[in-house]
């Protein structure tokens, strides 16, 4: 049996994707294993390893802050995040003190209505509209 292709080829198919269309199938990719949890979250380190897996590229386990490819995932990421936020579907939330702060993602009430979508993008697209 044969692995599923990556919806992206490799990091450049990533950031030449529509950032809309992007976020959206990051935003499945996050929170559709989540979905029943109380609390759907997920920290944003960990989304560099998510967005790798929408593009098929495998990180090394050891990585540098600020080099490349986490660099690059981060950026796309953040992005992703900051639609996600002004769509009302996810928000970014830190906590912990001095040295000791994690910062995570939460997905939102609506962020319900994009799970449940028959088409997903097209949500993400009218809730960044109202």
């Amino acid at each position: 049996m044969t692995d599923p292709v990556p919806p992206y080829s490799g990091i450049e198919g990533l950031w030449n994707a529509d950032p809309i269309e992007l976020a959206t199938m990051l935003f499945r990719q996050v929170f559709a294993p989540r979905y029943a949890e109380v609390l759907p979250r997920r920290g944003v380190g960990s989304l560099e390893e998510d967005l790798a897996a929408l593009a098929g590229i495998q990180l090394p386990s050891m990585r540098m802050y600020g080099t490349p490819p986490g660099s690059t995932l981060l950026q796309l990421g953040l992005e992703c995040v900051l639609i996600w936020e002004r769509a009302g579907i996810a928000a970014r939330e830190s906590h912990g003190t001095n040295l000791n702060v994690e910062h995570q993602v939460i997905m939102l009430r609506m962020g319900t209505t994009v799970l449940q979508s028959a088409d997903p993008e097209a949500t993400v697209r009218r809730l960044l509209g109202r």
